[in-house]
């Protein structure tokens, strides 16, 4: 257990050293000119830091021993319903940890509105669907889930959940991003364990799109909130999603992951 345990460390410590230099060299590359000048140019550089350690991790699975042992379930319709209820139902409960400046008063959603506006398609938003929407979910599973979480499923599969899961949470930086990184790692660990890589990404896709979803719409949406200014609506909304969300993840998918 304790091999397991360095092994995937050691893992964790490569991948996150790998987007830091390959991040530093892609920028120190572009220069400051083009970053400053070209809107594009963070999103260029993310592809090129995302698609070469994409192809290392996949290269390292294979040699591992390849996909069979992340490829369970197969898809169906019902299952990408039931992954779009589980992201929104998420969404719904995480957002009083985004929003906890504005429900201790610390600072006025009205901030929000005013310094958002709904984003255009162009070449820096299609360069930001495919880093964060595709790249990033697909790169982050195999990683997490695929090697790291898989490798603990014939030993301890509770203390893999959390382990992929606290390190899947440290690759997002901010507090309020480790909190709900940490829960969504293990939601994602569970989907992992009882559907296979590809729902867990599925599920990871969609989740990110319902994020590019509010950036790109990130006025509408702040305005909602302001109207709901934290009333009693919008907790009962809130404590219903997180009732709703638990008792689908207990009757669909931690039960069968106790009992195996």
């Amino acid at each position: 257990m304790k091999k397991t345990i360095l092994t995937n460390i050691i893992i964790f410590i490569v991948f996150f050293l790998l987007i830091n230099i390959l991040g530093y060299t892609n920028h120190y590359l572009l220069g400051d000119f083009l970053l400053d000048n070209i809107p594009e140019a963070y999103n260029i550089a993310d592809t090129f830091i995302y698609l070469p350690i994409l192809i290392i991790v996949l290269f390292y699975i294979k040699k591992r021993g390849g996909f069979n042992s992340i490829l369970n379930n197969k898809i169906t319709i019902l299952d990408v319903i039931l992954a779009i209820v589980i992201c929104l139902l998420f969404r719904i409960v995480e957002d009083p940890v985004f929003r906890f400046k504005e429900i201790f008063k610390v600072q006025n959603i009205q901030d929000y509105i005013n310094a958002t506006s709904n984003s255009i398609i162009n070449l820096n938003t299609i360069l930001l669907f495919l880093n964060a929407v595709i790249l990033a979910p697909i790169l982050e599973e195999l990683v997490f889930r695929g090697l790291i979480l898989n490798s603990f499923l014939k030993k301890n599969k509770l203390l893999g959940i959390f382990i992929s899961s606290i390190l899947f949470a440290l690759i997002h930086m901010t507090v309020i991003s480790f909190v709900t990184s940490f829960l969504f790692g293990l939601v994602l660990s569970i989907v992992f364990i009882r559907k296979g890589i590809i729902y867990s990404i599925l599920l990871h896709i969609i989740y990110n799109l319902v994020w590019f979803t509010l950036k790109s719409f990130s006025q509408q949406y702040f305005e909602i909130e302001a109207s709901l200014n934290f009333n009693i609506t919008y907790w009962i909304i809130v404590i219903l999603s997180l009732v709703s969300l638990v008792l689908s993840l207990k009757y669909l998918y931690i039960k069968r992951l106790l009992n195996e």
